[in-house]
């Protein structure tokens, strides 16, 4: 029997020898058969249904253009619509018509008519009454002798020495302390000492006293204007012709509406009052004075 070798290295191999002595390996007739692995078994791929197609929906900015386009188109259209409208109303002589009655015209289907409802205006602060009300007649005789001399009247413009300007709606002109209000006041510029308003008549009355509402006797937005500002504490009247003889006044600082001062009557031609001291406010030093009433006859 031939002999065998090996078919790794090629050495002679006896026959008892199940294995190559020079390189280990082992006889084809002893080595186990090969283990064929299965091929791999390929999965069938799954049918997938396509998927019914959703439709496009418009992004957010395509939207706002897409809004805006239909608007501009509208208005377009509707500016042309009016162009006609008046070219038309020119041929026959009918006056143009214009949108703003028609959104006016709708407008009001649509809403109530609104109203502007107008504030009161501020009640004037009552007047105190008189505190002898027996002279009451000659005050009233002598409010007819002061009016303005456009009127025919006694009295010519009222003067003083000097007054505020005018300040948020408010006026501190000397002649507002003859015009028979209470919200109203003349206000001399500071410091209110030595102040002094006059009025002069345009013929000569006979004069017996005076009405005097002290301070600033109105209440308004801004408070109790009273207290707020100065009023007089004490003051004289001149009387034209008999300056040297002054008649002193002693006010009150806290008493509201009219305080009447009575002297002996004197036939003159001018008045003038002249503040000597006043009593502080609790927001502006300004001294103020709402009314003056001559007391007397012609």
């Amino acid at each position: 029997m031939a002999g065998r070798f090996c078919q790794q290295c090629g050495a002679e191999l006896p026959e008892a020898i199940h294995f190559c002595l020079r390189c280990g390996a082992m006889r084809l007739d002893d080595a186990p058969p090969p283990v064929v692995a299965p091929s791999p078994v390929v999965a069938p791929r799954p049918v997938v249904e396509p998927s019914p197609e959703r439709p496009r929906v418009l992004r957010r900015g395509s939207r706002v253009a897409l809004f805006f386009g239909v608007a501009a188109a509208a208005a377009f259209l509707g500016w042309l619509a009016l162009g006609h409208r008046n070219v038309a109303a020119a041929r026959t002589g009918a006056p143009p018509r214009s949108a703003a009655p028609a959104e006016t015209a709708e407008r009001g289907r649509s809403e109530p008519p609104r109203t502007t409802r107008r504030e009161p205006d501020p009640a004037p602060a009552p007047r105190a009454p008189d505190p002898d009300p027996a002279p009451r007649e000659r005050a009233r005789e002598m409010d007819r002798a002061q009016e303005r001399p456009e009127d025919g009247g006694a009295a010519r413009p009222i003067v003083a020495s000097s007054y505020l300007p005018d300040w948020r709606g408010y006026s501190f002109r000397p002649e507002l302390a003859f015009d028979g209000r209470l919200d109203t006041s003349w206000q001399p510029q500071r410091p209110g000492v030595g102040a002094w308003i006059r009025i002069e008549f345009r013929r000569q009355v006979v004069v017996e006293g005076l009405d005097v509402a002290n301070g600033f006797q109105r209440e308004d937005a801004l408070g109790d204007l009273f207290v707020q500002n100065a009023r007089v504490a004490r003051a004289h009247v001149k009387l034209c012709g008999r300056e040297d003889e002054p008649i002193a006044l002693a006010f009150d600082p806290d008493r509201r509406g009219f305080s009447r001062f009575t002297f002996p009557a004197t036939a003159t031609d001018c008045l003038t009052l002249v503040v000597d001291e006043i009593s502080p406010g609790t927001r502006w030093p300004d001294v103020a004075i709402s009314e003056i009433r001559v007391l007397g006859r012609e």
